[in-house]
């Protein structure tokens, strides 16, 4: 079960060009967000007990292959946490 879900990871990140950045001065943007939908703030960031959030990787220029935004969602809790997704035009 773990190795088919790692081969799958590999796949996307062959797959979508935004998971496989190749300079850190490509024009994509990242945010972090919270659970509520909004951009993480420093004093979420501080809370011990806030471990779900979600990563936001958005281009603005159109990608030769694959996606051009993608959100990734951080759940490492035993139990099943609501998250607000963010408008897609945000």
């Amino acid at each position: 079960m773990l190795r088919a879900f790692t081969g799958r990871l590999i796949a996307l990140r062959r797959e979508h060009s935004i998971l496989r950045r190749e300079s850190w001065r490509d024009g994509l943007e990242i945010r972090w967000l919270s659970p509520g939908g909004g951009e993480q703030t420093d004093t979420q960031w501080q809370d011990e007990d806030n471990m779900t959030i979600g990563l936001r990787l958005s281009r603005k220029q159109p990608a030769e292959e694959g996606w051009d935004d993608v959100l990734i969602l951080f759940n490492p809790q035993d139990v099943d946490i609501s998250f607000v997704l963010p408008d897609r035009t945000a």
